[in-house]
């Protein structure tokens, strides 16, 4: 992605055109006229947003030192209902992340004193994976600056056009799992 603000040539099919759909759909239908590309324009926008969401959440993150993996980490411990941690299991089933990922980076964030592992009561094969003090406050100061950070980006939404908004998304979320 150009990271220039310059206009786009008219010829140009691009997610940041409101267009964009539209002369996706007309471009593709004369090249594939057999095919419904009507999904497309959908698919296009939806991973451009997830490339727009790791750059804001990188940029936002880069003053904890802290990878958006290390962050959703600390972040899930931070909120779980009981407090009492999570099986690496779980943690994978929620990132979608590999397993070898994942154990790196729960080794990194243990070996920065933000969390410990402890045996699991309820499974003596597995452990579960708990904040340390010093990850409560880096996860609270993280949730507390992505909070703001996100609020100043949906800032000129009211709180219909959120609800409108997480409800599509969500949407996308359940074509996946």
């Amino acid at each position: 992605m150009s990271k220039s603000k310059k206009p786009l040539p008219a010829t140009a099919v691009s997610p940041f055109r409101d267009d964009f759909s539209e002369q996706t759909t007309t471009v593709l239908r004369r090249l594939l006229p057999d095919t419904d590309v009507s999904s497309i324009p959908l698919f296009g926008v939806a991973n451009t947003v997830g490339r727009l969401l790791n750059t804001f959440n990188d940029q936002n993150l880069k003053p904890f030192a802290c990878s958006y993996t290390e962050y959703l980490v600390l972040g899930m411990l931070r909120t779980t209902s009981d407090g009492k941690g999570l099986s690496p299991t779980v943690l994978n089933d929620i990132l979608m992340q590999t397993s070898g990922g994942l154990t790196q980076t729960i080794k990194r964030l243990e070996q920065a004193g933000f969390i410990s592992r402890a045996p699991n009561p309820e499974d003596g094969r597995s452990v579960i994976v708990e904040l340390t003090r010093a990850g409560e406050d880096l996860a609270d100061r993280m949730l507390a600056a992505q909070a703001e950070a996100q609020n100043q980006k949906l800032a000129w939404l009211d709180e219909s056009q959120r609800q409108q908004l997480l409800e599509s998304l969500q949407l996308m979320v359940k074509l996946f799992r």
